[in-house]
Order: structure tokens, then sequence, then C-alpha cells
């Protein structure tokens, strides 16, 4: 994980590469299995969040010369695996 700070007007680069936005992509699924797969095809992939809630982010609260963009890479999933069980020790 990295946080990197950019200037405001990095928002319109930002724009021009067809962000996803996370609330409109959950709803286009039809099911949970095409979720899944999208999320396991992310996986060894960098990506970027934008975090609106973060008050730096947020032009009323921040100063709104910067924002703030966390750098990860996804790993794995929490995918549920059929025939998995977990033993109570």
């Amino acid at each position: 994980m990295k946080i990197i700070y950019k200037p405001r007007t990095f928002l319109s680069t930002i724009e021009r590469a067809k962000p996803i936005h996370l609330e409109e992509k959950l709803k286009s699924f039809r099911n949970n299995k095409e979720a899944w797969m999208w999320a396991n095809n992310l996986k060894g992939k960098v990506l970027y969040i934008l975090d609106w809630n973060d008050p730096i982010n947020c032009v009323e609260e921040g100063d709104g010369s910067t924002i703030k963009l966390i750098q990860v890479m996804l790993l794995d999933t929490n995918e549920p695996k059929q025939g998995t069980v977990i033993q109570p020790e």
C-alpha cells in the first residue's frame, strides 16, 4: 500500500482514464458469480483508490489543492470456497 498525493488538477487525468466507480460497477453484476469473476481478474494488478470520504479529497473540508490516492495491489479476494469448513478449536 502506498499513499500518493497529486494536485487537484490530476482529477481530469483520472476522468480521461475512465475510472471504475465501485458502487455503479457492483450494480451491474447479475449475480455473485459475475462479481467474483471480476474481482478475481484484478488479482496482481495495481489499483488506485480515491476515497471521497477522506477530508483531504473533499473540497468543503480540505483546502482543495490536492487529492490523496491509495495505491494497492490486489493479491487475493475473500471469495468463499465451496467445501471449505472451519473447525472450531
